[in-house]
């Protein structure tokens, strides 16, 4: 009944998609994670908030999959960079990638009708490709009982600027920027004054190190509590 909560974490991988909510995982919120090497992905599902996150050279870039028609999730105010060498995209089980664009979102199947999110606005981006690319493949014309891999040749792919992303109503306030870490090359990927995620509404958060915070219950670190 309430939402699932995942917050304040350090994690740092390079491989797979991250923070996978896949398989219908509905009624999250998720923020202040900081993610070195991986992001995030939503497959079906829906009530998922997404905020004030950082995601770092991911082997894939946050991805939105098999979208439910109006599902609520929110996407806002978190910070993407991607680097073309770090980036492995993966096959899932019902779709091949293909050849990359490198982009900064990925959306496969997103729903036929409605908006494909929620909200999704006030984020910054930022990436070595030098430009935002946004990879969208709709959903085939067809029988779905009849498989997935039937019709994966058949799915529309089309790659979005930020103008052409904008003008589908997303991401209307979103800066493609560097957003000014503090040192990334120690690991401190807090954020300088200038920094344009600032300007968007990001709240800087102690972004250095991983562990436990204060207010974690201490009767679970009693290793004979069950």
């Amino acid at each position: 009944m309430e939402p699932v909560i995942i917050r304040h974490n350090y994690f740092d991988e390079d491989s797979g998609w991250g923070l996978d909510l896949d398989d219908g995982a509905s009624n999250y919120e998720i923020y202040n994670n900081l993610c070195v090497g991986v992001s995030m992905k939503l497959r079906e599902g829906a009530y998922r908030t997404i905020y004030n996150n950082i995601w770092v050279n991911g082997a894939n870039s946050p991805c939105f999959h098999v979208g439910n028609e109006y599902n609520h999730d929110r996407y806002f105010r978190n910070i993407t960079v991607m680097s073309i060498k770090n980036m492995k995209q993966e096959n899932d089980i019902n779709f091949s990638m293909g050849s990359s664009y490198w982009e900064i979102y990925t959306l496969i199947a997103p729903p036929a009708n409605g908006p494909w999110l929620e909200e999704i606005d006030y984020n910054c981006f930022y990436s070595d490709l030098g430009e935002f690319v946004a990879r969208v493949e709709t959903r085939a014309e067809g029988r779905y009982d009849e498989g997935w891999e039937d019709l994966t040749d058949q799915r529309k792919r089309d790659k979005y600027s930020l103008e052409q992303w904008q003008a589908l109503g997303y991401d209307r306030h979103s800066v493609f920027a560097d957003p000014l870490f503090v040192d990334p090359e120690q690991g401190d990927y807090r954020l300088q004054a200038e920094s344009p995620a600032l300007k968007l509404g990001f709240i800087n958060f102690e972004a250095r190190e991983a562990g436990l915070t204060a207010d974690f219950s201490k009767r679970w670190l009693d290793p004979g509590n069950e």
